[in-house]
């Protein structure tokens, strides 16, 4: 009941709780209704850590949405794990990747080792 309400705050003039809205509603509550709009603040926010946190809680979600919609929001978190110049976003995708691989947290390979193309699966 509290995650329509939660969702009007999406696009609101702070940033702070669009960051923490998006945040909850996918990370959190893992609310797949929401995915699509998560997209689009991941691609288009003003605010970079609005933009990170959608991209690090897209992979909660990608496994509840449409084929069409999983890709694109594949599409967009191997774009910036691969090619992004920002490394807090390049992690946040890299996270969100092993998260909708449902890779358990004590098998996550640490980032701060560096991953090598030929690392990647």
């Amino acid at each position: 009941q509290l995650a329509p309400v939660m969702a009007k705050k999406l696009d609101h003039p702070a940033k702070f709780i669009r960051q923490w809205t998006i945040g909850c509603l996918l990370g959190q509550l893992g609310l797949s209704e929401y995915a699509e709009k998560g997209l689009a603040m991941a691609q288009h926010d003003e605010d970079e850590s609005v933009r990170g946190m959608a991209i690090f809680n897209l992979g909660a979600v990608i496994n509840k949405v449409t084929f069409p919609l999983a890709r694109k929001i594949a599409q967009h978190l191997l774009d910036v794990f691969q090619h992004h110049e920002d490394k807090v976003d390049r992690d946040s995708a890299y996270f969100s990747i092993l998260k909708a691989m449902e890779v358990p947290l004590e098998k996550h390979p640490r980032i701060s080792k560096g991953v090598k193309p030929e690392e990647i699966d």
